[in-house]
């Protein structure tokens, strides 16, 4: 959509361009947020499903009765053990990029309220700052969290 809203600025027939343009940067920055914050949950499932899992596997059972240690194996992958840290990866790097792509949307909403004139200025500056906002979390490694 970004690319869209970039080609719509482009157009020289269409006069109100930049409105177009902005309205489609609006609609990106929802989905994007919608899809953050979809993952954030995926993600928290997943990490309470985990934390689960692993309390289970430290409590000893009714047939331990304390004689020695019990023995530790490698994760059954066949469970699906080692899947769920594939998961949590692959949607961990999922986020990033939805990520990503909402400082985009964000910085190009500020430059689209910059051509529209004094009357966005203070639109313009929300969306600067919100942009370095997410663009200083992404550099951290931190998750961003939608509003």
């Amino acid at each position: 959509m970004t690319v869209y809203a970039q080609l719509q600025q482009k157009n020289q027939e269409d006069l109100a361009r930049y409105q177009h343009a902005l309205e489609t940067l609006l609609t990106a920055e929802t989905e994007a947020k919608a899809l953050i914050k979809d993952l954030n949950a995926v993600l928290e499932t997943l990490n309470s499903q985990q934390k689960h899992n692993s309390l289970e596997e430290v409590t000893p059972g009714d047939d331990a009765k304390g004689k020695g240690k019990e023995k530790e194996s490698p994760p059954d992958t066949r469970n699906g053990e080692d899947d769920d840290t594939g998961k949590r990866g692959g949607i961990a790097n999922r986020l990033r990029e939805a990520e990503l792509l909402l400082h985009k949307v964000t910085f190009l909403m500020g430059d689209v309220y910059h051509t529209l004139g004094d009357n966005y200025s203070k639109e313009e500056g929300e969306a600067y700052e919100n942009a370095e906002l997410i663009r200083r979390k992404l550099l951290k490694g931190e998750s961003h969290t939608p509003d």
